[in-house]
């Protein structure tokens, strides 16, 4: 009898390990071959005047950040790196700009304004504990950017 409460006791110590194996590795990556350098302020919409976190990145440059979390069902939220949920694109010292915007922060698919929305739309690939996240701006951007 004493065997199995000493088993009982035992199973959820070992459960409640902090392993690294249950570890997720969140890369987030942000390329720039738009031609033009850019400038990403991000915002939060109840409040527009406090900027959260402003990102330049040159011409053919890139912005990379990793983090981590054991919250593997939550995946990657657009949060986690700008902070808000409003984002302007500045390209090349003002000259266009591109304003994006997601009412839901935690449902990227409810509420973000544009199909190419750096909040909403990139590539992501997954291995093992990795998930790369990647959005790349083109020439594209720049064209479609207003004035």
């Amino acid at each position: 009898m004493k065997k199995y409460i000493f088993i009982i006791l035992v199973i959820p110590f070992f459960s409640c390990t902090d392993r690294d194996d249950d570890l997720i590795n969140y890369n987030f990556k942000i390329e720039n071959f738009s031609g033009k350098d850019i400038v990403i302020t991000s915002y939060d919409s109840e409040d527009n005047a406090v900027i959260k976190r402003i990102i330049t990145i040159s011409n053919n440059g890139m912005f990379s950040e990793r983090y981590s979390s054991r919250l593997s069902d939550r995946g990657f939220l657009f949060e986690d790196v700008f902070k808000g949920d409003s984002i302007v694109i500045s390209y090349n010292n003002n000259e266009r700009k591109e304003i994006f915007t997601c009412i839901d922060k935690f449902n990227t698919a409810v509420g973000c304004n544009e199909s190419r929305n750096i909040l909403s739309y990139y590539n992501t690939t997954s291995s093992d504990n990795n998930i790369n996240t990647t959005y790349t701006f083109d020439e594209s951007d720049f064209d479609n950017a207003n004035d």
